[in-house]
């Protein structure tokens, strides 16, 4: 279905400022720098994407105004296809049939965490029209990560040294959790797709 000129920006700020900005409640330091060095980039993703880059907000202030607003102005009118896109998010990271082990318990973590990440940062009002995995007590495990991610921040950050090998062991998670997700397969990508320029 077509997505207005309106709406598309939205998507690639939710992109940038907002998990800039809510990665504090998490016990990331996202510095300014970072924010407005992702907004260009999510600026440019949308460019190649067909987004009019003028109406694209270029700082953090008229990112988050352009989201409020947005908020303010929400009419829930996406029908089966954006309840199914909710939906589907933290049940992306549920254990698959035939997962054993480590590999499940893996994939119960990774469920559980992006259940309460959805939490976090979804209204309880817009919570409540879908049907949404329970998070108690779980919501409990970003408090008690808090404190270790935000000491791993400030060492990361003032600590000489540690940045680079805080960044190579968390490349290598990142690879790891990848290949777990993608469980063999391989990533594919069509060009011929039609939101290509």
């Amino acid at each position: 279905l077509p997505i207005s000129q309106t709406y598309m920006p939205l998507t690639l700020i939710a992109g940038s400022v907002t998990p800039g900005l809510a990665l504090w409640t998490l016990g990331y330091h996202t510095t300014p720098r970072e924010i407005r060095a992702l907004i260009h980039f999510q600026k440019y993703m949308g460019y190649l994407l067909g987004v009019r880059a003028t109406w694209y907000p270029e700082t953090i202030g008229d990112s988050v105004r352009t989201l409020l607003t947005t908020v303010v102005s929400r009419s829930y009118d996406s029908g089966e296809y954006g309840k199914e896109l909710i939906e589907s998010y933290p049940q992306a990271f549920a254990p698959r049939e035939g997962q054993r082990g480590l590999a499940l318990l893996r994939a119960k973590y990774n469920f559980r965490i992006n259940s309460v990440y959805s939490a976090m940062f979804m209204s309880p009002g817009t919570r409540r029209k879908y049907s949404m995995p329970k998070v108690l007590p779980w919501i409990l495990i970003p408090v008690v990560r808090f404190p270790l991610i935000t000491l791993m921040e400030l060492a990361r950050r003032f600590v000489p040294g540690v940045g680079t090998l805080h960044e190579k062991i968390m490349v290598v998670h990142r690879e790891n959790w990848y290949r777990a997700q993608m469980d063999g397969r391989e990533a594919q990508f069509d060009a011929s797709g039609a939101l290509r320029r």
